[in-house]
């Protein structure tokens, strides 16, 4: 992806970072609600997910920037 847009995600500050399912959202424009139903449905895979029953996913920010188009639909 380009770097004008990871400028436009505004993600451009964690190219080799993870970034948490609410940065996820903010980034995208979407709800966190919107992030967890695409992990449900395969179409965004955390790298980690907290062991607790309610913990929370870390994403990587590369991921991220490279299925932005797809995750916004």
């Amino acid at each position: 992806m380009s770097n004008s847009a990871t400028q436009e995600l505004g993600l451009h500050t964690y190219t080799n970072e993870l970034v948490t399912t609410s940065e996820v959202a903010a980034a995208l424009g979407i709800t966190r609600q919107a992030v967890l139903q695409r992990v449900n449905a395969g179409t965004l895979r955390p790298i980690y997910k907290s062991p607790a029953r309610t913990g929370g996913y870390l994403f990587s920010a590369p991921d991220v920037f490279c299925l932005a188009p797809e995750l916004t639909r």
